[in-house]
């Protein structure tokens, strides 16, 4: 849940089935991430899926590549639209995450999720 109202904004052109998939996936992410942190620290979801873990391979993310790589423009293209339709999804398993609170902040290029 977030401190204040956000906007979800829903991703296309992966069934619900694996969008929900990718929301466990995220979920999942999350929980541990709470485990292991207090209030006040933060990530983005450049840190959590990008640099070191950007190979989704095994994973549910991959099939957000996969769907804006069989567009044909390129792995650059693919990588920062699914980065982005992650970020969407994460966004609305945030908001109904009725356990923690976050705050939204936003940095260069990226948004930053504070627990509250």
């Amino acid at each position: 849940m977030f401190d204040k109202k956000q906007r979800i904004f829903r991703v296309h052109g992966v069934d619900r089935a694996h969008q929900e998939e990718i929301r466990v996936y995220l979920r999942e992410k999350l929980d541990a991430w709470c485990a292991s942190r207090k209030r006040g620290d933060g990530f983005s979801v450049r840190e959590w899926l990008g640099g070191a873990e950007r190979n989704w391979n095994g994973t549910p993310m991959q099939e957000l590549y996969n769907y804006y790589r069989r567009k044909n423009r390129g792995d650059v293209y693919a990588y920062r639209e699914a980065g982005k339709a992650a970020g969407r999804i994460l966004k609305a398993v945030i908001d109904s995450d009725e356990g923690h609170r976050f705050h939204i902040t936003r940095e260069f290029r990226s948004v930053r999720y504070i627990w509250v």
